[in-house]
């Protein structure tokens, strides 16, 4: 049997698809299974032994050029399973001519506190497929480096960002403790990174790294103080000891499930506030739900894990 998989985006989502990669894999009995991911995004799967083929293409070429290309080199599948939900993968679902189509709806009349894994074990139920393993998984070696700290110095959205006050805190004073400070982030931070690395000693900058340097990088850490994010799913996933700091959006939908994870959140009256965070403060506090935690909570929060793994050896 021939499975087709799609979801093309984004980094934290591709890696919620882990253990739904699983389910349909175990479902029937080791079929070939094909993967269908921007570019950018494909060394998530790297080593995922329930995928035969990582197919890729780029989102930034035109998408036109890129449907001809994927219809001509994509064969036929028995099942598709379009997780992404949008136009184009709707389009190459249909393109692939297979006798069943099964397509995920994130249905947000459920509420926001419904965990996302909760809504594909609906979709994967209706099928007769059980979601029994609930835990994300790459297939990346650990090398852990003992006292080293990761901070998450970027968010998608303005409101699932940590202040500046909050990030040169929390550096400061883990610096005075002796960590070796690792800057989590992509280009868009690349100045605040310099500015850190310039202010402070045992930094490691890690913002130009592409997806498979940055799930790399992640796997040596002891600790990662994080916002909601795609760092956080990584982290979740290679089983790195987790502070998670909510602000916009919900702990509920979006906090991974496996171990080793702290939650901070404030539990504002309008938190949460957006299904993937926003640029604009609805409420205009200057997104004080998250930028109001205190450094003092996150620094105990990370010294604590930091504790526990160093006791659990």
């Amino acid at each position: 049997m021939r499975i087709l998989i799609i979801r093309y985006s984004s980094l934290g989502d591709i890696v919620i698809t882990t253990p739904v990669i699983k389910a349909i894999y175990d479902k029937y009995d080791g079929p070939q299974i094909d993967f269908l991911i921007d570019i950018r995004y494909a060394p998530i799967l790297k080593g995922n032994p329930h995928i035969q083929n990582i197919l890729s293409f780029d989102r930034e070429e035109n998408r036109l050029y890129e449907f001809f290309r994927l219809k001509g080199v994509l064969p036929k599948y028995d099942i598709v399973f379009d997780l992404q939900n949008k136009l184009f993968s709707r389009i190459i679902a249909r393109a692939v001519k297979s006798r069943e189509v099964y397509t995920f709806r994130k249905n947000s009349t459920q509420g926001k506190n419904r965990n996302i894994l909760d809504m594909y074990s609906d979709f994967l139920g209706a099928l007769g497929i059980p979601l029994e393993d609930r835990l994300y998984k790459l297939y990346y070696a650990r090398q852990r480096y003992n006292n080293r700290i990761g901070i998450n110095i970027e968010g998608s959205r303005l409101s699932k960002r940590l202040s500046t006050d909050q990030i040169f805190g929390v550096i400061q004073r883990l610096n005075r403790q002796d960590f070796e400070i690792v800057l989590i982030g992509s280009n868009k931070s690349r100045n605040l990174a310099r500015e850190i690395s310039c202010r402070f000693h045992n930094i490691i900058d890690t913002t130009d790294l592409d997806v498979e340097g940055l799930i790399e990088t992640i796997a040596t850490l002891s600790v990662l103080i994080t916002p909601d994010s795609g760092p956080m799913h990584i982290a979740s996933a290679l089983d790195i000891p987790t502070v998670a700091i909510f602000g916009s959006t919900s702990p509920h939908r979006w906090l991974p499930r496996n171990g080793n994870i702290t939650l901070l959140y404030s539990n504002y009256d309008c938190s949460p506030c957006s299904e993937y965070g926003t640029p604009i403060c609805r409420e205009q506090k200057s997104f004080s739900c998250i930028t109001s935690i205190s450094t003092d909570i996150i620094i105990a929060e990370a010294v604590r894990l930091y504790e526990q793994i160093q006791k659990e050896g």
